[in-house]
């Protein structure tokens, strides 16, 4: 077991770390305004619409192209696919579009099968990751990546940010129909990892992380503020918050067969 130390605040006795994706491992802002850019585009040209609702559909999706951020009230990041679709669609019915979800939703995965061929150039690492990760593999801390996110195209994310070989588990939208709030994503990852919850805590970048975490049983949440929510959103929720990942230091705790200058 280990101790997960700050200035401001430490957890002791953790023998496993379940990670978010988006705005916890990478840079949510840079992947998903690209991929809210491209499905904007391919809606403007299918419908035959003015280039000049490029900012508002990209805006409906939760992307702010003057500031290039995601908008902390998403939906992009913070809702699933189906829910994103949902906002597209009522805005365009809004402006007299007749369009269906179905129709949509195919212009969503098509446009997401054709992002993967640029996968590496908007898929970049937060910092502190790697040293995170780094650190616990090297304390033979268990780690998971909990998401909503497809496993496979995790997966790929993973091996794109060369950290594939640092988890060992992944948990995502097919791996349980239950949304992360009511905490069953973390309690299957604890399942297939063979820890209990009270030795467990969860990282992430927004509410869902930190709810999911109380309600699954978590020694805590830890929120980091390297997505799109600021520290006043999610100290709501959690006081173990940080600006990034770098601030974070993992140190042995007595009997695990390490030794520290502190001990």
């Amino acid at each position: 077991m280990v101790s997960l130390r700050t200035t401001s605040w430490n957890i002791d006795h953790v023998q496993a770390v379940l990670f978010d994706k988006d705005g916890t491992l990478m840079d949510s802002h840079l992947y998903w305004g690209r991929i809210i850019a491209r499905r904007s585009v391919a809606i403007i040209e299918h419908y035959g619409l003015h280039r000049g609702m490029f900012a508002d559909l990209c805006r409906t999706m939760g992307y702010d192209t003057g500031s290039r951020r995601l908008v902390p009230e998403g939906p992009i990041a913070l809702v699933s696919r189906e829910e994103v679709i949902g906002n597209v669609e009522r805005f365009l019915w809004g402006r007299g579009i007749a369009v269906g979800r179905k129709e949509v939703a195919s212009i969503f995965v098509l446009e997401h099968k054709m992002f993967l061929s640029e996968l590496f150039e908007y898929t970049r690492i937060l910092p502190g990751v790697r040293s995170l990760l780094d650190q616990l593999k090297k304390h033979a801390v268990m780690t998971a990546v909990v998401t909503t996110d497809a496993i496979q195209n995790t997966k790929e994310i993973l091996c794109c940010l060369e950290l594939a070989s640092l988890f060992d588990l992944v948990i995502g939208k097919e791996s349980t129909a239950e949304p992360k709030i009511t905490g069953a994503p973390a309690l299957k990852a604890l399942q297939q990892l063979g820890i209990s919850a009270d030795r467990a805590i969860c990282v992430g970048d927004a509410p869902m992380d930190l709810i999911m975490a109380r309600n699954s049983g978590l020694k805590a949440g830890v929120g980091v503020t390297t997505g799109q929510l600021p520290a006043s959103f999610l100290m709501k929720h959690s006081p173990y918050l940080v600006a990034s990942l770098v601030e974070i230091t993992v140190l042995p705790e007595q009997g695990d067969g390490y030794e520290t200058q502190n001990s």
